[in-house]
């Protein structure tokens, strides 16, 4: 079968015009070999990071090339192609910018971890778990409208005191490991419209996702830095239905940023269920939002038989429904029940919320001090008080 270049020598075989103007550009190729436009992209060397596609066209026509031009020495009929496309550079979201910034300043963040002295004690093994679900960070209330403020300070504030103050709680217990779950709507937005990502229902916002993420990311790292200072912390992710998204993105961001810290574990399963095994105990996590939570003892079960069949205590921890609750359920083997326990939340009370009456009283999060051979041999909580704002806990 007899090629284009047997025909036509190459000098004259394309001919590619670019021009660009700021944000938008054209690309034309006129050729006898370049037919679809990711072949003209690629001729052009379009930079597909920096420009994206907003229009294009494709045509041909029938073309006679007289003897002297044709690789033959006889006139040859040939299809000559065109492909004429309009480009737009891609403008970056505020949350791109933001990860942008964060990778940056990541380059000079704790690029070494030194290594922390730690009293250990092998003839007790415990692992606490500190789980804050649903902060919320980034939800905008107003006293006036539902009777207390909560932005991103604010947020803050309570977040790290929390951490602070679980661990200031079990500091006579030697401690072997944290467990560090994050997402759990640790944001409360998802996207730069703020709005929520299945029903586009509208949220009160303090600020930019920009403004809110980065400010999230600086919480999560100054609580790690607590937490590491006790003992070696394993961060999981688990999304919430307002922060499935941005919540990965921050996970991702840790991942990066402790990658020399040989104390600091970063599980980048993208799962939206998650199980630690600790010994005797099997903790299992969800938001709490998809499921049906009479259904999630058995998920565990199947989803991870192994751990099942060699734990004897069992729990799984969800979110969501912001108020303290457990609902327990007697399994058909010997290895006991299984406690799904409904965790409190620190987070304020938007307009919408106080609309509908669902009003907050106990504004809480919680820990748990797992022991490897006794199972679960504490629980820890830090309440916000309504009147000061401060945190204080309870065992």
């Amino acid at each position: 079968m007899m090629k284009i270049e047997d025909v036509v020598p190459k000098q004259i075989e394309s001919e590619i015009t670019q021009e660009y103007d700021g944000n938008t550009g054209i690309i034309t190729t006129k050729s006898l070999r370049i037919k679809t436009l990711e072949q003209a992209l690629a001729e052009a060397s379009v930079d597909m990071a920096i420009w994206e596609v907003d229009r294009y066209i494709i045509n041909s026509w029938e073309v006679t090339m007289g003897k002297k031009n044709t690789n033959t020495e006889r006139p040859e009929t040939y299809t000559n192609w065109q492909v004429k496309a309009w480009l737009k550079r891609k403008i970056k979201i505020p949350l791109e910018i933001a990860i942008d910034a964060i990778e940056e300043r990541m380059k000079t963040y704790a690029p070494t971890f030194p290594k922390i002295k730690r009293q250990t004690n092998k003839k007790e093994r415990n692992l606490l778990e500190i789980s804050l679900f649903d902060l919320h960070f980034g939800k905008l209330a107003w006293i006036a409208e539902v009777g207390h403020d909560y932005d991103v300070e604010i947020a803050e504030k309570y977040y790290i005191n929390a951490v602070r103050d679980l661990l200031d709680r079990t500091k006579q217990y030697p401690i072997e490991k944290i467990l560090f779950p994050i997402g759990q709507d640790f944001f409360h937005v998802n996207n730069p419209k703020g709005i929520t990502p299945k029903g586009s229902n509208p949220l009160d916002v303090d600020g930019r996702l920009a403004k809110v993420f980065e400010a999230g990311e600086m919480a999560i790292l100054n609580a790690i830095e607590y937490c590491r200072a006790v003992a070696p912390v394993k961060i999981i992710w688990i999304p919430g239905n307002h922060d499935p998204e941005t919540s990965y993105y921050l996970l991702r961001v840790l991942n990066g940023i402790f990658k020399t810290a040989k104390d600091v574990e970063v599980d980048t399963d993208p799962k939206m269920r998650k199980y630690e095994s600790y010994g005797i105990n099997l903790i299992g996590y969800t938001h709490g939002d998809e499921e049906p939570v009479k259904e999630l003892p058995r998920i565990m079960a199947d989803e991870v038989p192994e751990l099942w069949a060699t734990s004897k205590f069992r729990e799984i921890h969800i979110g969501h429904i912001h108020k303290k609750k457990e609902i327990n359920f007697v399994s058909a083997d010997s290895f006991g029940s299984t406690t799904v326990r409904v965790l409190p939340s620190l987070t304020g009370t938007d307009a919408w919320h106080y609309m509908k009456g669902y009003v907050k009283v106990d504004r809480a999060a919680q820990s748990f001090l797992w022991n490897y051979k006794y199972g679960l041999i504490g629980t820890f909580l830090t309440h916000i008080i309504p009147q000061t704002g401060e945190i204080k806990g309870e065992i």
